[in-house]
């Protein structure tokens, strides 16, 4: 008899073990909304785990919101597993950010880049957030090349990068990417977040190294602004 109950016993704690480690489903919802709470349609809802041991490639599930805003984005997983949602604007169309994407794991330090944390429990699969305010919004900031660095080679010559927060932390230190700008280009055009930042650019002529100065930019969301690197001067609006 006791071996019978001993089996049975172990029988019912072999199948709970398996209920809980079977994948469930996970749906997170919510409207996307500005410090207004009027909608923003095209937020990009990307909700990241950590990616398993033995995955080649790690695909993460983001949708991006409807006119009014609203936006579902499901995974799957086992109870106890956590997520990070994150909620972006789209970088603005012929801009490039230096920010990269989630889950900005150099970035964390920032409030506005630090996801949403959410853990997938047996009774909570579905989860709807309401209106959530989005902190990750994007400006345009256009860096004018100064007419001296296009003279120097009649080949374009790559353009580096230094990008630091209001803080002084370095975000970004390396070369800008080829397709971005050049010294051939007109401008740099670079899509960067709500917030204060230190921008300076420079670049490599044979012997040399010529450096812009460094210039602080406040940028606002859905805000564009102009910013010569040649002249200590304040951003402008951009013109029509």
């Amino acid at each position: 008899m006791k071996t019978i109950c001993a089996t049975v016993l172990a029988l019912v704690f072999s199948l709970a073990v398996g209920a809980n480690s079977q994948s469930r489903n996970i749906s997170v919802s919510g409207r996307a909304v500005d410090d207004k709470g009027a909608p923003i349609r095209d937020v990009l809802a990307t909700l990241y785990s950590e990616p398993c041991k033995d995955c080649i490639d790690n695909v993460f599930p983001a949708n991006r919101s409807f006119d009014e805003g609203f936006f579902i984005v499901d995974s799957s997983g086992k109870a106890g597993d956590r997520f990070m949602l994150y909620l972006s604007e789209i970088v603005p169309a012929g801009y490039w950010s230096p920010l990269g994407g989630p889950p900005f794991r150099e970035l964390a330090h920032l409030p506005a880049l630090r996801g949403i944390p959410l853990t997938l429990t047996r009774k909570r699969s579905r989860i709807d957030l309401g209106e959530v305010k989005i902190r990750i919004r994007f400006g345009k900031v256009n860096f004018v090349i100064p007419a001296s660095w296009k003279r120097l080679s009649p080949e374009p010559k790559i353009l580096s990068l230094r990008l630091q927060d209001r803080k002084g932390v370095v975000i970004y230190d390396a070369e800008l990417p080829a397709t971005t700008a050049t010294t051939k280009s007109e401008n740099v055009k670079l899509g960067l977040t709500a917030g204060e930042w230190k921008v300076q650019f420079s670049l490599k002529d044979s012997n040399q190294r010529l450096v812009s100065p460094m210039k602080s930019i406040t940028v606002r969301p859905g805000s564009c602004v102009t910013v010569p690197l040649d002249r200590r001067t304040k951003p402008e609006p951009c013109g029509n």
